[in-house]
């Protein structure tokens, strides 16, 4: 039987948080470009650590741009 890989300690995960005050933490596969949350797992992943995850989005307020994300 193979071993799962949780995705907390997968080198495929990349893990970031939303922004704002109350902004929760994101983890996502790049493995399989899915969301994961810290229980779920594969037994395909990698054992490692896993990476940042960064999103960017433009944003123009009042004539000004702003570079918001995640």
């Amino acid at each position: 039987m193979k071993e799962v890989v949780r995705c907390r300690g997968c080198s495929s995960c990349a893990v970031g948080y939303e922004t704002g005050f109350t902004g929760g933490e994101v983890m996502r596969c790049a493995r399989f470009d899915c969301d994961v949350t810290g229980e779920d797992g594969c037994t395909m992943g990698s054992n490692g650590e896993p990476s940042t995850l960064h999103a960017d989005c433009d944003a123009v307020l009042g004539g000004h741009e702003a570079v918001h994300g995640w």
